[in-house]
C-alpha cells in the first residue's frame, strides 16, 4: 500500500471514528482493477495478523477468530449504514443470510488454494 493510499484509509477511518460513518463515502464503481484491490487488503490483513501474533504471543487460530469477528462486525456496521430510513443511496441493500453465505464460501474457496505465497516465504520478524 502506498503512502497515498494509506493517507487516505486513515483519514476514511478517522472520518467513521467522527460519526462520519459509511452513508457518506462513496460507493461509485472504479476502474481500480479488483486484483489490485484483493492484494491490498490482503496485505493490510496480514500486515495486522503477524503483528498481532508476534506481539501477543496468542495461537494462530485464536488470533484468526479474532479476525473474523473483526470482519463480521465490519459487516453489520455497513449492513446498519445500508439499511433502514437513513439508508445509503448506493443501492445496495443487505440480505444478512445471502451475505453471510457468500462471505463464508469467498473465505473456504480461498482457504483452499494455494494462489498466495504462504507465510514461508514472509521474512522472520522475530522468534516465537
Amino acid at each position: 500500500m502506498g503512502a497515498m493510499d494509506l493517507r487516505h484509509a486513515v483519514a476514511r477511518m478517522a472520518a467513521l471514528n467522527a460519526g462520519q460513518g459509511f452513508r457518506d463515502m462513496p460507493h461509485e464503481e472504479t476502474a481500480c482493477d479488483s486484483d489490485e484491490t484483493r492484494l491490498r487488503i490482503r496485505q493490510v490483513v496480514m500486515g495486522a495478523l503477524c503483528e498481532t501474533l508476534a506481539r501477543s504471543r496468542l495461537p494462530p487460530m485464536t488470533v484468526m477468530g479474532f479476525l473474523a469477528e473483526a470482519v463480521g462486525s465490519v459487516y453489520r456496521e455497513l449492513a446498519d449504514a445500508h439499511d433502514g430510513e437513513d439508508a445509503c443511496t448506493c443501492g445496495w441493500r443487505p440480505t444478512p443470510a445471502d451475505d453471510v453465505e457468500a462471505l463464508q464460501a469467498a473465505m473456504a474457496a480461498r482457504a483452499g488454494c494455494r494462489c498466495h505465497r504462504g507465510l514461508l516465504h514472509v521474512p522472520a520478524a522475530g522468534r516465537a
